[in-house]
Protein backbone atom coordinates (compact mmCIF):
# COMPACT_ATOMS: atom_id res chain seq x y z
CA UNK A 1 0.00 0.00 0.00
CA UNK A 2 1.19 3.90 -0.23
CA UNK A 3 2.13 5.96 2.28
CA UNK A 4 0.17 9.15 1.47
CA UNK A 5 -1.78 10.37 4.10
CA UNK A 6 -4.54 12.46 4.75
CA UNK A 7 -4.69 16.05 4.78
CA UNK A 8 -6.92 18.53 7.11
CA UNK A 9 -8.92 21.71 5.49
CA UNK A 10 -6.51 25.12 6.58
CA UNK A 11 -7.06 28.23 5.74
CA UNK A 12 -6.09 30.00 2.74
CA UNK A 13 -2.31 30.46 2.21
CA UNK A 14 -1.00 28.23 4.84
CA UNK A 15 -2.48 25.36 2.89
CA UNK A 16 0.36 22.95 1.84
CA UNK A 17 1.06 23.61 -1.91
CA UNK A 18 0.59 21.06 -4.16
CA UNK A 19 2.72 19.24 -6.73
CA UNK A 20 3.48 19.76 -10.25
CA UNK A 21 2.55 16.57 -12.42
CA UNK A 22 5.15 14.84 -14.80
CA UNK A 23 5.29 16.69 -17.63
CA UNK A 24 4.81 14.89 -20.28
CA UNK A 25 3.63 11.04 -18.98
CA UNK A 26 5.02 7.76 -20.38
CA UNK A 27 3.39 7.07 -23.96
CA UNK A 28 0.44 4.44 -23.22
CA UNK A 29 1.59 0.69 -24.28
CA UNK A 30 -1.35 0.64 -26.94
CA UNK A 31 -3.41 3.15 -29.15
CA UNK A 32 -6.53 4.25 -27.54
CA UNK A 33 -9.18 4.28 -29.53
CA UNK A 34 -10.63 7.57 -31.31
CA UNK A 35 -12.45 9.59 -29.23
CA UNK A 36 -11.02 8.52 -26.17
CA UNK A 37 -11.57 10.54 -23.10
CA UNK A 38 -10.00 10.89 -19.94
CA UNK A 39 -13.09 11.33 -17.21
CA UNK A 40 -11.58 13.03 -14.43
CA UNK A 41 -9.48 16.01 -14.03
CA UNK A 42 -8.71 19.06 -12.47
CA UNK A 43 -7.85 22.51 -13.54
CA UNK A 44 -6.28 25.11 -11.89
CA UNK A 45 -5.46 29.10 -12.92
CA UNK A 46 -3.68 32.19 -11.39
CA UNK A 47 -5.04 33.14 -8.24
CA UNK A 48 -5.33 36.63 -9.06
CA UNK A 49 -8.14 35.74 -11.62
CA UNK A 50 -9.86 32.79 -9.63
CA UNK A 51 -9.20 33.17 -6.26
CA UNK A 52 -9.17 30.62 -3.56
CA UNK A 53 -11.90 29.30 -1.39
CA UNK A 54 -10.56 30.18 2.40
CA UNK A 55 -10.89 27.27 3.69
CA UNK A 56 -8.62 24.11 1.78
CA UNK A 57 -6.99 21.07 1.77
CA UNK A 58 -4.09 22.69 -0.41
CA UNK A 59 -2.64 24.73 -2.92
CA UNK A 60 -2.61 24.48 -6.48
CA UNK A 61 0.74 23.87 -7.84
CA UNK A 62 1.96 27.24 -9.66
CA UNK A 63 0.34 28.21 -13.01
CA UNK A 64 -1.90 30.18 -14.62
CA UNK A 65 -4.84 28.68 -16.76
CA UNK A 66 -2.88 29.08 -19.40
CA UNK A 67 0.18 27.45 -18.05
CA UNK A 68 -2.29 24.21 -17.25
CA UNK A 69 -4.33 23.75 -20.36
CA UNK A 70 -0.87 23.41 -22.18
CA UNK A 71 -0.54 21.12 -19.52
CA UNK A 72 -3.29 18.95 -19.98
CA UNK A 73 -2.82 19.11 -23.56
CA UNK A 74 0.88 17.95 -24.10
CA UNK A 75 -0.53 14.75 -21.10
CA UNK A 76 -3.28 14.48 -23.82
CA UNK A 77 -1.61 14.34 -26.99
CA UNK A 78 0.84 12.12 -25.63
CA UNK A 79 -1.98 9.21 -24.25
CA UNK A 80 -4.26 9.78 -27.43
CA UNK A 81 -7.12 11.44 -25.90
CA UNK A 82 -9.31 13.81 -27.94
CA UNK A 83 -11.66 14.68 -25.24
CA UNK A 84 -11.58 15.25 -21.32
CA UNK A 85 -14.09 15.85 -18.07
CA UNK A 86 -12.69 18.32 -16.36
CA UNK A 87 -14.28 17.88 -12.36
CA UNK A 88 -14.47 21.23 -10.21
CA UNK A 89 -11.98 21.30 -7.42
CA UNK A 90 -12.72 21.79 -3.74
CA UNK A 91 -10.00 24.68 -3.56
CA UNK A 92 -12.10 26.84 -5.27
CA UNK A 93 -15.54 25.09 -3.43
CA UNK A 94 -18.91 26.43 -5.46
CA UNK A 95 -17.26 29.21 -7.71
CA UNK A 96 -17.28 27.66 -10.99
CA UNK A 97 -15.56 30.67 -12.88
CA UNK A 98 -12.58 28.84 -13.65
CA UNK A 99 -14.14 25.88 -14.94
CA UNK A 100 -16.98 27.40 -17.16
CA UNK A 101 -13.65 29.63 -18.35
CA UNK A 102 -11.97 25.89 -18.83
CA UNK A 103 -14.96 24.70 -21.31
CA UNK A 104 -14.73 27.99 -22.86
CA UNK A 105 -11.32 27.29 -24.58
CA UNK A 106 -11.80 23.90 -24.38
CA UNK A 107 -13.31 24.03 -28.57
CA UNK A 108 -15.83 21.72 -27.09
CA UNK A 109 -13.43 18.77 -26.20
CA UNK A 110 -14.19 19.53 -22.65
CA UNK A 111 -17.15 18.60 -20.03
CA UNK A 112 -17.63 19.55 -16.60
CA UNK A 113 -18.80 18.62 -13.25
CA UNK A 114 -19.91 21.50 -11.60
CA UNK A 115 -19.63 22.08 -7.38
CA UNK A 116 -22.94 23.94 -6.26
CA UNK A 117 -24.58 24.10 -3.01
CA UNK A 118 -28.04 22.79 -1.86
CA UNK A 119 -29.92 26.22 -2.72
CA UNK A 120 -28.74 26.74 -6.56
CA UNK A 121 -31.02 27.51 -8.65
CA UNK A 122 -32.51 26.10 -11.61
CA UNK A 123 -31.70 29.63 -13.73
CA UNK A 124 -27.95 28.63 -12.51
CA UNK A 125 -27.87 25.09 -13.23
CA UNK A 126 -29.53 25.79 -16.93
CA UNK A 127 -26.54 28.17 -17.30
CA UNK A 128 -24.12 25.87 -16.08
CA UNK A 129 -25.30 23.16 -18.64
CA UNK A 130 -25.45 25.91 -21.36
CA UNK A 131 -20.95 25.77 -20.82
CA UNK A 132 -21.01 22.50 -20.96
CA UNK A 133 -21.65 21.20 -17.39
CA UNK A 134 -23.27 17.65 -17.45
CA UNK A 135 -23.67 17.06 -13.90
CA UNK A 136 -23.00 18.32 -10.47
CA UNK A 137 -20.29 16.59 -7.63
CA UNK A 138 -21.00 15.29 -3.50
CA UNK A 139 -17.67 14.85 -1.96
CA UNK A 140 -18.63 12.21 0.98
CA UNK A 141 -15.02 11.99 1.86
CA UNK A 142 -14.27 15.77 1.94
CA UNK A 143 -17.21 17.07 3.14
CA UNK A 144 -18.39 20.60 0.75
CA UNK A 145 -21.62 22.73 0.91
CA UNK A 146 -23.33 20.15 -0.77
CA UNK A 147 -24.35 17.24 1.48
CA UNK A 148 -26.59 14.11 0.67
CA UNK A 149 -29.52 16.00 1.96
CA UNK A 150 -28.89 19.07 0.36
CA UNK A 151 -28.66 16.57 -2.67
CA UNK A 152 -31.76 14.92 -2.20
CA UNK A 153 -32.74 19.00 -2.52
CA UNK A 154 -31.81 19.53 -5.93
CA UNK A 155 -32.02 15.86 -7.55
CA UNK A 156 -35.63 16.67 -8.91
CA UNK A 157 -33.61 20.03 -10.87
CA UNK A 158 -30.78 17.86 -12.15
CA UNK A 159 -33.29 15.04 -13.48
CA UNK A 160 -35.76 17.76 -15.01
CA UNK A 161 -32.64 19.31 -16.57
CA UNK A 162 -30.52 16.28 -17.81
CA UNK A 163 -27.93 16.37 -15.15
CA UNK A 164 -26.12 13.63 -13.36
CA UNK A 165 -24.72 13.33 -9.86
CA UNK A 166 -20.95 12.11 -8.80
CA UNK A 167 -20.18 11.03 -5.51
CA UNK A 168 -16.52 10.74 -4.11
CA UNK A 169 -17.93 8.11 -1.59
CA UNK A 170 -16.76 4.59 -0.06
CA UNK A 171 -18.31 1.46 -1.28
CA UNK A 172 -18.01 -0.48 2.10
CA UNK A 173 -19.48 2.52 4.58
CA UNK A 174 -21.43 4.22 2.53
CA UNK A 175 -23.18 2.97 -0.48
CA UNK A 176 -25.39 0.01 0.59
CA UNK A 177 -26.73 2.89 3.42
CA UNK A 178 -27.90 4.92 0.25
CA UNK A 179 -28.74 3.30 -1.97
CA UNK A 180 -32.60 3.33 -1.79
CA UNK A 181 -32.20 7.24 -1.77
CA UNK A 182 -29.73 7.04 -5.27
CA UNK A 183 -32.48 4.73 -7.22
CA UNK A 184 -35.04 7.38 -6.03
CA UNK A 185 -33.61 10.28 -7.41
CA UNK A 186 -34.28 8.73 -11.35
CA UNK A 187 -31.16 10.20 -12.20
CA UNK A 188 -27.25 8.73 -13.30
CA UNK A 189 -25.18 8.28 -10.74
CA UNK A 190 -21.37 8.29 -11.11
CA UNK A 191 -19.27 7.12 -8.39
CA UNK A 192 -15.74 7.82 -8.54
CA UNK A 193 -11.98 7.01 -7.72
CA UNK A 194 -13.70 2.83 -7.98
CA UNK A 195 -15.83 3.53 -4.72
CA UNK A 196 -12.84 3.56 -3.11
CA UNK A 197 -13.22 0.02 -2.15
CA UNK A 198 -10.25 -1.76 0.06
CA UNK A 199 -8.49 -3.74 -0.46
CA UNK A 200 -9.10 -5.60 2.72
CA UNK A 201 -12.47 -6.32 2.03
CA UNK A 202 -13.70 -10.03 1.25
CA UNK A 203 -15.02 -8.35 -2.10
CA UNK A 204 -14.55 -5.35 -3.33
CA UNK A 205 -17.96 -4.54 -3.79
CA UNK A 206 -21.36 -5.53 -2.11
CA UNK A 207 -24.02 -7.21 -4.11
CA UNK A 208 -26.13 -4.18 -3.96
CA UNK A 209 -23.55 -2.15 -5.51
CA UNK A 210 -23.20 -4.69 -8.14
CA UNK A 211 -26.76 -4.84 -8.80
CA UNK A 212 -27.06 -1.15 -9.12
CA UNK A 213 -24.58 -1.53 -11.83
CA UNK A 214 -26.77 -3.86 -13.77
CA UNK A 215 -29.94 -1.75 -13.30
CA UNK A 216 -28.23 0.55 -15.18
CA UNK A 217 -28.15 3.39 -13.22
CA UNK A 218 -24.85 3.59 -11.41
CA UNK A 219 -21.89 4.06 -12.93
CA UNK A 220 -18.11 3.96 -11.88
CA UNK A 221 -14.77 5.63 -12.68
CA UNK A 222 -11.80 3.86 -13.02
CA UNK A 223 -9.66 6.55 -11.54
CA UNK A 224 -7.36 6.97 -8.56
CA UNK A 225 -5.76 3.71 -7.84
CA UNK A 226 -2.44 5.06 -6.54
CA UNK A 227 -4.19 6.22 -3.47
CA UNK A 228 -5.42 2.53 -2.90
CA UNK A 229 -2.04 1.08 -3.54
CA UNK A 230 1.12 1.30 -5.41
CA UNK A 231 1.79 0.01 -8.86
CA UNK A 232 1.62 -2.75 -10.20
CA UNK A 233 -2.45 -2.29 -8.88
CA UNK A 234 -3.11 -5.39 -8.37
CA UNK A 235 -5.94 -5.07 -6.33
CA UNK A 236 -7.64 -2.59 -8.37
CA UNK A 237 -7.13 -4.66 -10.88
CA UNK A 238 -9.10 -6.98 -9.28
CA UNK A 239 -11.55 -4.68 -8.60
CA UNK A 240 -11.77 -3.96 -12.09
CA UNK A 241 -12.44 -7.31 -12.98
CA UNK A 242 -15.64 -7.47 -10.42
CA UNK A 243 -17.27 -4.57 -11.86
CA UNK A 244 -16.59 -5.86 -15.70
CA UNK A 245 -18.61 -8.51 -14.26
CA UNK A 246 -21.76 -6.68 -13.62
CA UNK A 247 -21.53 -4.42 -16.62
CA UNK A 248 -18.96 -3.25 -18.93
CA UNK A 249 -21.07 -0.37 -20.44
CA UNK A 250 -21.04 1.23 -16.89
CA UNK A 251 -17.86 2.22 -16.58
CA UNK A 252 -15.50 4.97 -17.79
CA UNK A 253 -11.70 5.80 -17.38
CA UNK A 254 -10.35 8.45 -15.38
CA UNK A 255 -6.36 9.83 -14.97
CA UNK A 256 -7.38 12.17 -11.61
CA UNK A 257 -4.58 14.56 -13.12
CA UNK A 258 -2.71 16.83 -11.69
CA UNK A 259 -3.30 14.27 -8.43
CA UNK A 260 -3.78 17.06 -5.96
CA UNK A 261 -4.20 16.14 -1.96
CA UNK A 262 -1.82 13.22 -2.48
CA UNK A 263 1.74 12.59 -1.47
CA UNK A 264 2.79 9.60 -2.26
CA UNK A 265 4.64 8.15 -5.45
CA UNK A 266 3.84 10.94 -8.63
CA UNK A 267 1.58 8.82 -10.47
CA UNK A 268 2.28 8.34 -14.11
CA UNK A 269 -0.33 8.58 -16.54
CA UNK A 270 0.79 6.65 -19.56
CA UNK A 271 0.81 3.24 -16.49
CA UNK A 272 -2.68 4.66 -15.45
CA UNK A 273 -3.81 4.00 -19.29
CA UNK A 274 -1.69 0.41 -19.05
CA UNK A 275 -3.52 -0.97 -15.99
CA UNK A 276 -6.72 -0.87 -17.82
CA UNK A 277 -5.54 -2.10 -20.79
CA UNK A 278 -3.89 -5.16 -19.36
CA UNK A 279 -7.00 -6.55 -17.93
CA UNK A 280 -9.33 -5.61 -20.86
CA UNK A 281 -10.93 -6.87 -24.20
CA UNK A 282 -10.54 -4.76 -27.18
CA UNK A 283 -14.80 -4.27 -26.80
CA UNK A 284 -14.52 -3.14 -23.40
CA UNK A 285 -11.52 -0.73 -24.44
CA UNK A 286 -13.63 0.83 -26.88
CA UNK A 287 -16.50 1.11 -24.33
CA UNK A 288 -14.55 2.42 -21.28
CA UNK A 289 -12.47 4.92 -22.57
CA UNK A 290 -14.61 6.09 -25.49
CA UNK A 291 -18.08 4.66 -26.19
CA UNK A 292 -19.45 4.90 -22.31
CA UNK A 293 -17.95 8.67 -22.25
CA UNK A 294 -19.36 9.96 -24.99
CA UNK A 295 -22.56 8.94 -24.49
CA UNK A 296 -22.54 9.43 -20.48
CA UNK A 297 -20.82 13.25 -21.07
CA UNK A 298 -20.77 14.23 -24.85
CA UNK A 299 -24.61 13.58 -26.08
CA UNK A 300 -26.89 16.44 -24.28
CA UNK A 301 -24.57 18.92 -25.29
Amino acid sequence: MNKATARQPVAGLSAPKGRLPMDPPSAPSSILPSGACDSHLHIFGEAECFPLATNIYERPAEGTLDDWLGRLERQMQVLGLERAVLVGSVAYREDNRLLVEALRRGGGAFRGIALVGPDVSKTELRKLKAEGVCGVRVNMRHPGALDHEGLKRIAPLLGELGLHVQILLDCQDQFDALQDDFRAFGIKVVVDHMASFSPQAPAPYSNGFLRAMEEGWLYVKLSAPYRREDMPYIESQNALMALLSARDDRIVWGTDWPYVIYNGPQPDAGRLVDWVLSVCSERQIQRIFAQTPAELYFSRH
